[in-house]
């Protein structure tokens, strides 16, 4: 065999080693890594204080996003949590039972500033979850208040 077919043959091969770790590589990184949203709770924001985000998945993971605007909000830094910081199967079972449709928040507001968090899951928007979380025991209530400490924006 000449020196040209045996560099053409090495060539070859490592070109072919080359593509199937691309493959492979390709392949594992289009799987999704990523937990479903179960739910997630909206800040309003008040006149002192800009509105936040948390976005909680179904394995307990979250994201909290901060608002950014004028506000002298210095206690909210956008944070990603790791899965089961947040007691995901507590949440998932506790929303399935409770019926958020027919809760009406009874707790007062200052117009200026106060702030309201509201409760998105499945579709419906549930205003007053901080008040609910405070003034209901129920398991869903207790979850929530749970979450709501643990994310230390307030």
């Amino acid at each position: 065999m000449s020196h040209i077919t045996l560099i053409g043959i090495v060539i070859l091969c490592l070109g072919l080693a080359g593509w199937l770790t691309m493959s492979v590589h390709h392949h594992t990184s289009t799987k999704s890594t990523t937990s479903p949203v179960l739910m997630e709770i909206i800040n309003s924001g008040s006149t002192n204080f800009a509105g936040w985000t948390l976005q909680v998945n179904a394995n307990g993971s979250g994201v909290l996003s901060c608002n950014k605007g004028p506000q002298l909000n210095t206690g909210c830094r956008s944070t990603t949590f790791k899965a089961s910081t947040f007691p995901a199967a507590t949440l998932k079972s506790a929303l399935a039972d409770t019926s958020l449709a027919n809760y009406t928040d009874t707790c007062a507001y200052s117009a200026s500033f106060g702030a309201t968090d509201t409760l998105v899951y499945d579709g419906v928007n549930t205003p007053g979850v901080d008040c609910y979380a405070q003034t209901q025991q129920t398991p869903l209530a207790k979850a929530l208040s749970k979450v709501l400490s643990q994310i230390e924006v307030r």
